[in-house]
């Protein structure tokens, strides 16, 4: 089973006093190799990228950019290893194109960090994208361990 770390959201927000109401999510999971999934809320598309492990955060930005933007043409939307289908210089030349994309967007991002993703390590490159974004991460934990004990981190 597929062990999602990350969920991002994505949609317009009306009022901009926090929240959004999503027309799209897309989900980090991390399991031998990552892959994000992208779904729309409303309809069955989806679309499976997987990402590098050093740049997904730029990853995501650049699906949202080539996917739900349709500004940037890319190779085999549905199903795309970005590591496989570009080069190194080729996929920054993309990523660079995006922040400056962004700025123009006109939908918000919630970024929902789970416990221990990858993608936490990865917050400072929020900063390089123009568009609205709002980031959560866990604040409480509660879960059991492998042998059955209760494990709690964090407050409420």
């Amino acid at each position: 089973m597929d062990k999602y770390t990350a969920q991002v959201l994505i949609g317009t927000c009306k009022l901009c006093n926090g929240g959004v109401l999503p027309e799209y999510q897309i989900f980090l999971s991390e399991n031998d190799r990552p892959v994000l999934i992208l779904k729309e809320i409303h309809r069955r598309n989806e679309w499976l990228w997987f990402p590098g492990r050093d740049s997904i955060m730029d990853d995501i930005f650049l699906m949202i950019s080539g996917v739900i933007f349709e500004e940037i043409e890319l190779k085999a939307f549905e199903r795309l290893s970005l590591l496989d289908a570009y080069t190194e210089k080729e996929r920054y030349d993309y990523y660079e194109m995006v922040k400056e994309k962004s700025r123009h967007w006109d939908k918000k991002l919630i970024i929902n960090f789970f416990h221990n993703s990858l993608l936490e390590q990865q917050m400072e490159h929020l900063k390089d994208y123009g568009c609205d974004v709002e980031v959560t991460t866990t604040r409480y934990l509660k879960e059991e361990d492998e042998k059955g004990r209760l494990s709690e981190k964090g407050y409420l």
